[in-house]
């Protein structure tokens, strides 16, 4: 089996994305959205397992965040995150075939990334043939931390931000159940170098703090769970950026939704915990996800 690799590029309002694409049709692409602070290298891992699989796989790096550009209006809201994704889709054609007729594909979320995949699903869900979700926001809780930052005076806001930015080595290191471990330290690195090659990367993170809806999606997230779109969500017990009480909201909306779920032969819709990782799971321990992942999009072909 051929595959092709394609450089990091710009294209359309400054996204930068590596899209690897397989000659092998029968195999439906593979979108991979990152997290709030992360980029698209966030996915290298889990391509090097979908690649000789035979998945083409599109990871791309969301506004303001790694190569992407910075918006000029300064909107890090959800509808301005679907629409650079769309955009992204609809211009590599991932969303039909060689011969231009419509065709599904997967998406793979971390994080934000899943609250961004959950609102893309409610306008373009038909596309979608499966959503892997890590962890995803967009049932977190917007009282206590977040209802703060969002309503305090500018001086106290200045001070968050200021004390956020300052801190982001111990958040990266938390995602990880050895804060000192060797996989924590190469995502410092990596993270760090970013954050100093790229100035307005930690401002694009802050402002969806401020403007992206971290919870509030009930909406889309019911949409999604009462679709034909097949779901696997998985979660770490000790996840402290997006805490585990939020797998139960997620959990029960796709219950509720699916009662049957066992039965179906629609969709499927699969969980898996993991009592000793946090919120990078998928970093911490790629041995217990990349197979997992892939043979879930298997069956879900």
């Amino acid at each position: 089996m051929d595959v092709t690799i394609e450089t990091p590029r710009t294209l359309l309002e400054g996204t930068n994305y590596i899209y690897t694409e397989s000659t092998n049709s029968e195999k439906l692409p593979v979108v991979c959205v990152h997290g709030i602070g992360s980029s698209h290298d966030t996915w290298t891992g889990l391509a090097t397992v979908l690649h000789p699989a035979g998945y083409s796989v599109l990871a791309y790096d969301l506004m303001g965040r790694g190569d992407s550009r910075y918006p000029e209006n300064n909107i890090f809201d959800a509808a301005s995150h679907v629409d650079q994704l769309r955009k992204l889709i609809t211009s590599l054609r991932i969303n039909v075939d060689a011969e231009g007729k419509p065709r599904r594909y997967h998406m793979v979320a971390h994080s934000m990334g899943g609250a961004i995949t959950a609102a893309y699903c409610a306008l373009h869900g038909a596309e979608v043939q499966s959503t892997v979700l890590l962890a995803p926001a967009g049932l977190m809780s917007m009282a206590g931390p977040l209802w703060l930052i969002r309503n305090c005076c500018g001086c106290f806001r200045s001070f968050v931000k200021s004390a956020l930015q300052s801190g982001q080595e111990n958040a990266w290191r938390q995602d990880f159940v050895d804060p000192k471990g060797e996989r924590a330290n190469a995502q410092v690195a990596r993270l760090s170098k970013l954050n100093a090659r790229v100035p307005t990367h930690f401002e694009a993170l802050w402002q969806c703090i401020l403007q992206f809806p971290l919870g509030g999606l009930d909406k889309e997230v019911q949409q999604l769970a009462e679709s034909n779109t097949s779901v696997f969500l998985i979660w770490g017990y000790m996840d402290k950026a997006v805490p585990f009480d939020n797998y139960t909201k997620w959990r029960r909306v796709l219950e509720t939704a699916n009662p049957d779920m066992e039965k179906s032969t629609k969709k499927t819709i699969q969980f898996q915990t993991f009592k000793e990782l946090a919120h990078g799971l998928f970093l911490d321990s790629p041995e217990d996800f990349h197979d997992s992942i892939r043979e879930f999009l298997d069956k879900c072909a």
